[in-house]
């Protein structure tokens, strides 16, 4: 099942606040962001160490994001506007 909209003015895309705290995340092979969110309102990210991205740490379609990065390894802060419908597959 995937979840397939346009972001602009959908009801369903609650802002998201993300926090993450002393850990390390790494994917299996290599992904183009970190972090994708049709509307993510805040990232707190501390003491983090990140593998395997060749992107961006957000790709984001909606919204504006409050970035607070201490200690942040393996990618940077950049923030990247998606183009087209949101598209998510589910878990």
């Amino acid at each position: 099942m995937a979840i397939k909209s346009d972001p602009v003015g959908s009801d369903f895309c609650v802002p998201l606040d993300l926090t993450l705290r002393d850990c390390k995340v790494s994917f299996a092979g290599r992904v183009p962001e970190f972090i994708r969110g049709a509307n993510v309102r805040s990232l707190v990210l501390e003491n983090v160490k990140v593998e395997g991205v060749d992107g961006p740490l957000l790709r984001t379609w909606q919204g504006e994001t409050e970035v607070k990065a201490v200690n942040l390894e393996g990618v940077g802060t950049d923030i990247k506007k998606g183009v087209g419908a949101w598209n998510a597959d589910a878990i």
